[in-house]
């Protein structure tokens, strides 16, 4: 028996290094292969950017960064880890043009003010597709620029900046052609994530935060700051859609999804629905100030819906944009159908419309809806 035991002892102590080598191998080796790991996706994303600057005509731009990505097993598995889908920080323009010469006639930058679900990422994903256009997405350009060095304060960084989110959003957002979402915002056959030649404006949809950073005085300065630092006109997009309906989408959004208004349900939340309102006329109470102070389009959801081509047509004259038949007419083939009666969905005590229609009779930008 002490034989034996003595047997199992040896045979332990024999296996003992062998499991520190492993170990130590392990531990060496896991940083190597991750490490392999991002210079493989760093390496597909510089085969993407060879691919867009090797482009000449912009007509497949995307398409060749989307055969490019989907190339690199190693990227693929990187933009997995962990369960997160990355972007690349820095993309190259997938639009055309130099990179010395296309902000030579950038003369304006654009701006979103209003309220979360009124129509921000339709008319922005419009915009983008025009040929001379480039509009990020939510990338806080006014609440960044407190934070950017005076390096950074500059045409080249800033609109490289918007022109290469408007690219990733045109690869992995909503304006992607590919990606699968519940609302695609691409529009066939023009420019989304490219450009022609040189951009006139480039632009920021971040309604409610702008509208919110605006609300302090000492921030309006920042809009004439970046005038003369960029040498650009800012202008201001506000985009206005029925209280009523808008109140009632932030508040099943707040609470549910997309698909609780699908299948027809009707929410039953007072609290929920007064704390939504009290946010939408906070932000209309600011707007209604910046509308004397800024240069400011109204945009109303409805009539975009009912009627796209006149609306875009006011829009682009704004801008001093223009804006051909065909760039109308497909932007206008991607608009919704209908508007989304949303306030149906929701339960509202006569009283929440009562203060509903008071603050819409408060500001002249609403009171087109008093009898809705």
């Amino acid at each position: 028996m002490s034989l034996q035991r003595t047997f199992v002892f040896l045979a332990v102590l024999s296996i003992l290094p062998l499991l520190g080598m492993f170990s130590f191998v392990w531990r060496h080796w896991r940083p190597y292969q991750q490490s392999q790991e991002r210079s493989g996706y760093r390496k597909a994303m510089s085969a993407i950017e060879r691919r867009l600057l090797l482009d000449s005509n912009g007509s497949s731009s995307l398409l060749y960064a989307t055969q490019a990505l989907k190339a690199s097993s190693a990227a693929t598995e990187v933009l997995n880890v962990k369960g997160e889908k990355r972007t690349p920080s820095k993309v190259t323009s997938a639009k055309t043009g130099s990179d010395v010469t296309k902000f030579n006639v950038t003369s304006t930058l654009v701006l979103f003010i209003g309220y979360p679900r009124s129509g921000h990422t339709l008319i922005s994903s419009l915009l983008d597709a025009h040929p001379h256009v480039a509009i990020a997405n939510e990338y806080k350009l006014l609440h960044r620029w407190m934070d950017f060095s005076a390096k950074q304060r500059t045409r080249q960084y800033i609109f490289n900046e918007l022109l290469n989110d408007s690219v990733r959003q045109s690869m992995f957002g909503y304006r992607s052609a590919t990606v699968n979402h519940t609302f695609n915002y691409a529009v066939p056959n023009q420019w989304n994530g490219r450009y022609d030649k040189f951009l006139e404006i480039v632009g920021d949809k971040h309604g409610p935060q702008t509208t919110k950073f605006l609300e302090d005085p000492k921030h309006w300065s920042t809009v004439t700051e970046i005038e003369e630092l960029l040498n650009v006109t800012v202008r201001f997009l506000h985009v206005i859609r029925n209280p009523l309906d808008n109140i009632a989408t932030m508040a099943v959004r707040r609470q549910t999804n997309r698909t609780f208004i699908e299948q027809g349900k009707v929410l039953d939340n007072f609290d929920l629905l007064r704390q939504q309102m009290r946010t939408y006329f906070h932000l209309s109470e600011i707007n209604s100030k910046l509308l004397t102070k800024l240069k400011v389009l109204n945009i109303y959801s409805e009539d975009l819906i009912s009627n796209p081509k006149p609306v875009l047509s006011t829009l682009c004259r704004f801008l001093n944009l223009k804006c051909s038949p065909s760039y109308l007419s497909t932007c206008s083939s991607i608009v919704f159908g209908s508007t989304s009666n949303t306030r149906s969905n929701v339960q509202w005590t006569q009283e929440l419309k009562d203060l509903t229609y008071r603050y819409i009779d408060k500001h002249q930008f609403l009171r087109r809806y008093r009898s809705h």
